[in-house]
């Protein structure tokens, strides 16, 4: 069903219907339509996917205000990673480089992807075809539009789990429920009657309203495509027929909302689970969608092989072809299905139970799988791979770390877009707010020999993005020193100088090791709240909250006391460098000065308490903790932690700061 031509929901002939005598489906089975929770373990649960075809084409499209019916291909250097359909139709295909796509469509309009330029933290446009040697593809243009996307179906639906950048799974279960106690009054008054939940539904009746029509491709069954007493096709026999193709409009209606609120075309599956309305969405590109009843789902399974199921697509899918001898000429989801049982699968797979349980299941199309909302994310990386283009010298690989930075950053960006969207209304109150950071930041580089090393260290994480993108640029430049001191011959490089020598001259002077690609990854996220991140730990607190900072306070207050004890009698305490001494007394100094000021000149003035002055204190010392390190890093202007040379002491102290309380409060 196109959405380019379709005007609304068909109003004709009312359906005419073969009901059963008796309906397959009890009270419980509706009333769990109804509950996102447990909606896709029911007979009567009701699946849609959404795909946008052929996105990134479509996106350029967009942009350059574009029709449907002009040729287009998205590009990146000279290879073509997505093809309109309108351009397929001149058999051009991402196979095409853009000289021969060109060549089978001289008027086809190539789109180059946006681009990073090295040296910048944010990606754009450029005329022309950007070089590989000093440009970086961005997908950011195309993640933003994603999310206007799945903002549309979140506005329609109560539970979305985003598949991919272009793909979506909808719950359309409560929409559905709502629907059906309003148009068919019978349904609403058995609910009304009893609090027998295993009691059967009345069923349906022999003509359906008239604005309840199918919308779309809707699959047949084996008995319908045997055709042998001239039956009504497509059959509806019961609910779950109803609910179908009440979904079917609702599909309809989002894909529309989609088309005319951003111009992007879509194909849709819908089934009673992901499995077949994956299959499905599929399975009539580009622009329509694919209805598959519970009686079709066997036939419909016929269209496809065992590797086109998800998770079965490699060399698992092919080893369970060979292990079943599959002939060549047959199906093979249909072989299994037809030639073993439940109890033969087991025997046949009886290392791995699951695995057996899940076929059985997959076969037949009753594999039902959980939609989430939620967003899970394990790694993002930002990579370059060079040709001739090798970085010559520490600044010109500090270049692509910045912009590295910048994609991850970037990326993190859209993460939090997703997560507050998911959370404004899908969630439980205690889960929103809930921001995702990375733990660990990991550079990775390939040698011209084709060796892949990797080091890696901790990271403090920030809300601001702004922050974050700093924190993870400056962790890009250490790590790479690290890696060029300790992996390569960096000081034979550079004409025997020192190591430390050349980190604290120019960098563009540091020749460095040829590289075949490096990147940088940030890993092993955690969900946090606002408060768990650093900034908080400098705001003022109110409540609860309060009761935190004076428990930071006293375990601040109680770490010097114990340093006052350990150190008392130590040779160290003597050899107290007259600077530190000057800074500590200047912090009580500034502390008494602005007490003073705020002091009202008057008799009555009153004292305040000792122990908020207590707490002032340690509130302003908590900003100058690790002194024997601060004292080290003034005086040497080298850190031992980090084995860097350091430019501002007291700023690089303020880190190492930074990072203790962040493990601290993740512990």
């Amino acid at each position: 069903m196109s959405v380019r031509t379709a005007e609304g929901v068909s109003l004709g002939t009312s359906l005419a219907t073969v009901p059963e005598q008796v309906s397959n489906f009890t009270i419980r089975d509706l009333l769990d339509l109804n509950d996102p929770q447990v909606a896709y373990k029911s007979p009567l649960s009701v699946i849609a996917l959404v795909d946008l075809n052929a996105f990134f084409a479509q996106v350029e499209r967009v942009r350059l205000g574009l029709s449907d019916d002009d040729p287009i291909v998205c590009q990146q250097w000279q290879s073509i990673i997505a093809v309109s359909y309108a351009a397929r139709e001149f058999g051009i295909s991402r196979m095409d480089t853009i000289h021969s796509a060109r060549l089978k469509c001289p008027d086809l309009v190539a789109a180059h992807a946006g681009v990073y330029k090295k040296g910048d933290s944010h990606w754009a446009y450029y005329p022309g075809s950007p070089s590989p040697v000093d440009h970086k593809v961005s997908l950011d243009s195309y993640r933003r539009e994603s999310r206007k996307v799945l903002r549309i179906i979140q506005s329609k639906f109560d539970l979305v789990e985003k598949a991919s950048v272009d793909e979506s799974y909808i719950d359309l279960g409560r929409p559905v429920y709502r629907l059906l106690l309003e148009k068919f009054p019978a349904l609403k008054e058995a609910l009304n009657k009893t609090d027998n939940k295993q009691q059967r539904l009345p069923s349906i009746p022999s003509v359906l309203p008239s604005d309840v029509q199918w919308e779309g491709y809707i699959a047949e069954s084996e008995k319908e495509a045997a055709d042998l007493e001239d039956i009504q096709s497509p059959e509806i026999k019961d609910w779950d027929d109803v609910i179908l193709i009440l979904g079917s409009q609702l599909l309809l209606d989002l894909r529309r909302t989609i088309y005319d609120e951003l111009g992007y075309t879509t194909s849709a599956g819908l089934a009673r689970n992901k499995l077949v309305a994956k299959l499905s969405g599929g399975f009539k590109k580009p622009d329509n969608q694919t209805i598959v009843r519970n009686c079709a789902i066997n036939k419909f399974l016929n269209n496809f092989e065992l590797t086109d199921i998800t998770g079965l697509g490699g060399k698992l899918g092919s080893e369970l072809i060979r292990k079943f001898e599959v002939p060549p000429e047959s199906n093979s989801i249909a072989f299994i299905r037809e030639n073993y049982s439940s109890d033969m699968l087991h025997e046949m797979l009886s290392d791995d139970p699951e695995l057996a349980r899940k076929l059985y299941h997959i076969v037949r199309g009753l594999c039902a799988s959980e939609l989430t909302s939620k967003v899970d994310v394990k790694s993002m990386t930002s990579t370059k791979n060079f040709r001739d283009n090798s970085p010559s010298s520490l600044k010109d690989a500090y270049e692509w770390l910045t912009v590295f930075a910048g994609d991850l950053s970037n990326r993190l960006l859209d993460l939090d877009n997703e997560s507050m969207d998911l959370s404004i209304t899908k969630v439980s109150k205690r889960e929103r707010g809930v921001l995702r950071r990375p733990k660990t930041i990991t550079i990775g580089i390939r040698s011209t020999a084709y060796v892949r090393q990797t080091r890696q260290m901790s990271i403090s994480f920030y809300k601001d993005i702004n922050k974050m993108k700093q924190v993870i640029e400056e962790c890009g430049f250490q790590l790479l020193r690290d890696y060029m001191e300790h992996n390569t011959d960096l000081s034979g490089l550079n004409g025997g100088k020192p190591v430390k020598e050349l980190f604290l001259g120019d960098a563009k002077d540091v020749r460095i090791m040829k590289m075949q690609n490096m990147s940088l990854a940030i890993s092993n996220f955690v969900a946090l709240h606002d408060n768990a991140f650093i900034e908080s730990f400098v705001k003022e607190r109110t409540g609860d909250d309060s009761h935190t900072v004076k428990q930071e306070l006293m375990e601040i207050n109680n770490a010097f006391k114990r340093r006052k004890l350990e150190t008392a009698d130590s040779k160290k305490q003597k050899e107290l460098s007259t600077e530190n001494k000057s800074h500590i007394s200047n912090l009580f100094k500034e502390y008494k000065d602005n007490n003073d000021q705020n002091r009202p000149q008057t008799k009555q003035a009153k004292v305040k308490p000792r122990a908020n002055r207590g707490a002032d204190i340690f509130q302003t010392l908590k900003k100058r903790q690790h002194l024997d390190l601060l004292s080290d890093l003034i005086a040497t202007k080298f850190c031992k932690k980090c084995n860097l040379p350091v430019d501002d002491p007291i700023e690089h102290n303020d880190y190492h700061i930074a990072i203790d309380l962040s493990d601290r409060w993740n512990q």
